[in-house]
């Protein structure tokens, strides 16, 4: 298992939330029991904002139970279970908010989110180009479409949604921050600083810049020059958990581990619905030995994200570890039902299944992987491996020197070549 790094896309997919006021006054002849909702609504709107999580939840909840005919409410717990990783309960509010007013723009962008976080595109595009029929001029629906874009690799279509953006707003820094990811994603890496650079001078105090800028240096391995970015943002925004997340893996780069622990465990604190952090520390703890606190840690990403087919890898790959193979096809299957075409989940259903002897199976997950990722050489290898158990020499050796040939410096360059050379010996 490998460390998972995170490249996040800081200026977009983002939730809004109503601006509340502290106190409401009832106006003449309205019911006293509307003036008690809006105070609890209120409340729930200071406790998100603060942080407190549950306190929000508990707030918000007695709203509505007093008026359950607000659909701003709703929306707004709907945004505050997205933060709590609490993503069905967040989709049934924001679609009673939506029952209550189908034109309710900020309802879709917020279902957007929560759809996005459960990995489901199709339907978060949807609520996206919902919220921009009913308001083409929202810039955080076309901010987060664009994400969607750049995500499936759309450049192109992406920028089209953030130049939108820069169309109602000439000086919006997300917008601007993402036009930046563009280019480095687009191997334009000193494009990308320099719009970051220009982005810092304009708003020297615009974290999400120096955070995006230390996350293209870490893809240079300028380990201690990403610090520094990180550092800077940190210093503006000390709650950011992509910050923090960043800075987790920077110092276990640095071999610093017990420092990156500490760091994914700000970031979860930070944000409870983070996923990434949970699969580090997960992935730490089992090059520590600590097995129950890394199945905990995995548990806890599934809980949080279990639409997403990353999570369920690893969890295989650590029931793989454990030799509990039937657990591990589980989660590898769920894997490959949310993507077919995963190829970390076909590698590993093929050593699950090679350790259960059921070479047949093996080779069809690994034969499947290879079709999708012809020069991927972790597939070679455990080609050459399955292909070593079934006795058949000639492709052992064949996947063996494929593998050497896509990674010559593999740690286990020399291993795989007495590998060949004994089976070649066994063929005179």
């Amino acid at each position: 298992m490998k460390l998972h790094k995170f490249f996040t896309i800081i200026a977009a997919i983002f939730l809004l939330i109503n601006c509340l006021p502290l106190f409401s006054f009832a106006q003449e002849g309205e019911p006293d029991i509307k003036t008690q909702a809006q105070e609890h609504r209120s409340l729930g709107g200071r406790f998100h904002h603060e942080g407190k999580l549950e306190e929000a939840e508990r707030e918000y909840k007695k709203s509505i139970e007093l008026d359950p005919l607000v659909p701003q409410v709703h929306q707004e717990l709907g945004a505050l279970y997205d933060d709590m990783g609490k993503y069905d309960d967040g989709v049934i509010e924001l679609k009673k908010a939506l029952d209550l007013d189908a034109k309710f723009v900020e309802a879709y962008i917020n279902l957007g989110v929560i759809y996005y976080h459960q990995a489901n595109r199709d339907d978060s595009t949807a609520a996206f180009k919902k919220a921009i029929e009913l308001e083409p001029k929202s810039t955080a629906a076309h901010l987060n479409l664009g994400v969607i874009l750049m995500d499936s690799k759309k450049y192109e279509d992406a920028a089209v949604e953030f130049n939108k953006v820069l169309e109602t707003d000439p000086k919006n820094n997300e917008a601007k921050v993402n036009l930046a990811l563009l280019s480095f994603y687009q191997g334009k890496t000193d494009e990308a600083k320099t719009a970051l650079e220009n982005v810092l001078k304009a708003t020297p105090d615009f974290y999400q810049a120096y955070l995006n800028l230390g996350v293209i240096l870490i893809s240079e391995n300028k380990l201690d020059d990403a610090q520094a970015q990180i550092k800077k943002a940190l210093e503006i925004n000390a709650n950011s958990a992509e910050a923090h997340y960043n800075m987790g893996f920077i110092l276990y780069k640095q071999g610093k581990i017990e420092d990156a622990i500490d760091e994914f465990l700000k970031a979860n604190d930070s944000r409870p619905s983070m996923v990434e952090p949970h699969i580090n520390l997960g992935t730490i703890y089992i090059q520590q030995g600590r097995m129950d606190e890394a199945e905990a840690e995995l548990n806890k990403a599934k809980d949080v994200a279990p639409g997403n087919p990353d999570v369920h890898v690893n969890l295989g790959s650590f029931y793989i570890r454990k030799g509990n193979y039937d657990k591990a096809l589980e989660d590898l299957k769920a894997a490959l039902a949310i993507d077919s075409k995963n190829v970390p989940a076909l590698i590993n259903i093929g050593i699950a299944y090679k350790n259960l002897k059921d070479y047949n199976e093996s080779l069809k997950s690994l034969n499947t992987a290879l079709a999708i990722e012809p020069q991927n050489s972790a597939i070679y290898y455990n080609l050459g491996n399955l292909y070593a158990l079934k006795g058949d020499k000639d492709k052992a050796i064949e996947n063996y020197q494929m593998y050497l040939k896509l990674s010559p410096k593999a740690d286990d360059a020399e291993t795989i070549n007495a590998k060949i050379k004994e089976l070649q010996k066994k063929k005179k």
